[in-house]
């Protein structure tokens, strides 16, 4: 039994593994947080620019705006997030924080 528990851990790795450094190695930047179609933000990185600034998984993103102040659409929102090169307000329920995606290490080759 401890066996097939290894052996699933360890394809559940060999599964994972490839689709984290295709992800890394295709977005030059990041925030640092996951965020799902709803826009509630699923996982923070420790140590990101999400993380540093208070963001926290369970919070529902209600709203993004650009540097020049420019709302971005719900829909774009997941995208914009994702690929923005510039400093961005990010705005829950609660507060509204400024975020700028940083640039990650493309060691996954």
């Amino acid at each position: 039994m401890k066996t097939i528990r290894i052996i699933i851990c360890f394809m559940a790795i060999l599964i994972a593994l490839p689709t984290i450094c295709f992800a890394y190695r295709y977005s030059p930047r990041n925030s640092g947080m996951v965020v799902n179609q709803n826009l509630e933000v699923l996982a923070v990185n420790v140590n990101s620019p999400a993380y540093n600034a208070g963001i926290r998984p369970g919070e529902i993103i209600e709203g993004v705006k650009d540097k020049d102040g420019k709302v971005i659409n719900k829909e774009d929102i997941r995208s914009f997030i994702f690929q923005s090169k510039d400093v961005y307000t990010v705005t829950f329920k609660d507060k509204s924080i400024q975020l700028k995606n940083e640039r990650i290490d493309k060691s996954c080759k």
